[in-house]
């Protein structure tokens, strides 16, 4: 039942990645064919279905339509579902999956178009602070640790120090990408990006966040530069692999605790 609830929040992301880098806004007017205008009926609206069953074709003009709307529709509902299948019927899976319908459009929208909107950004900033007051008026918060057995506590919310973590990072990044490359490494929508995911994931995940989409942005490139595909001052969109690196922390929101608890504990066994 999650998947297909999926599929059908999918279709509305799909309708966001196609309006919200032309500034159109996401409610009005109703979902229509982009070519010839015409309003799009329930039966041209059901995901995956419809397309499949109209051939990647308008019903009323018959021009092809991007398979864009297909994979959109698929990615969120295998997104969500993966989500369910992890968390179960949870409140962290409530709030993972509202993230992840922030990740999803930012992945297509800056790999077709090299921006991401303010608004997506914004709002898994939001979330992230929902996640935090939730969990504060639940009882669920604990005080902020340095990353290291009995570190001292940190005196301010996940939330509020994960945002102002991502800004000092990606500002750090900037700069030594200016120095060591002579150019912008990253844009300014990258940069309000790891305000956002610092405020949903924490500094501590926030780093480890940044660290996978570098290292995994690093290896795709050298492999296009190897292939031939991309030449060394070419500009590949960081936010595929921001994003990427952010769905499997909401997979796994544990992963960089336990990862800084097998590393301590192989230092104290060695």
């Amino acid at each position: 039942g999650v998947f297909f609830v999926g599929l059908f929040v999918g279709s509305f992301l799909n309708v966001c990645i196609y309006r919200l880098p032309r500034e159109q806004s996401i409610v009005r007017p109703r979902s229509h064919c982009f070519f010839c205008g015409t309003p799009l009926g329930l039966w041209d609206l059901v995901p995956l279905g419809s397309y499949l069953w109209l051939r990647g074709k308008c019903r009323y003009c018959g021009v092809l339509l991007s398979s864009r709307y297909f994979w959109g529709e698929l990615a969120t509902g295998l997104a969500v579902g993966l989500l369910y299948l992890r968390h179960g019927p949870s409140l962290e899976f409530c709030l993972a999956s509202l993230a992840a319908c922030a990740l999803i459009p930012i992945f297509a929208i800056d790999l077709e178009h090299r921006i991401i909107p303010h608004e997506l950004n914004w709002a898994m900033a939001g979330v992230g602070f929902l996640r935090d007051g939730l969990y504060l008026g639940l009882g669920r918060t604990e005080p902020l640790r340095l990353p290291w057995p009995g570190g001292a506590g940190f005196p301010l919310p996940a939330s509020v120090a994960g945002a102002l973590t991502g800004w000092l990072l990606l500002l750090l990044i900037v700069h030594l990408g200016r120095w060591w490359f002579r150019q912008e490494a990253m844009g300014g929508g990258d940069l309000r990006f790891a305000v956002a995911a610092g405020a949903y994931f924490g500094p501590g995940n926030l780093a480890l966040l940044l660290l996978l989409a570098i290292v995994s942005g690093a290896a795709v490139g050298v492999m296009l530069i190897l292939l031939r595909r991309r030449k060394r001052r070419d500009y590949i969109p960081f936010g595929p692999f921001l994003t990427a690196a952010a769905y499997l922390l909401l997979l796994y929101p544990r992963l960089g605790s336990d990862l800084w608890q097998a590393y301590w504990g192989t230092m104290g066994m060695g």
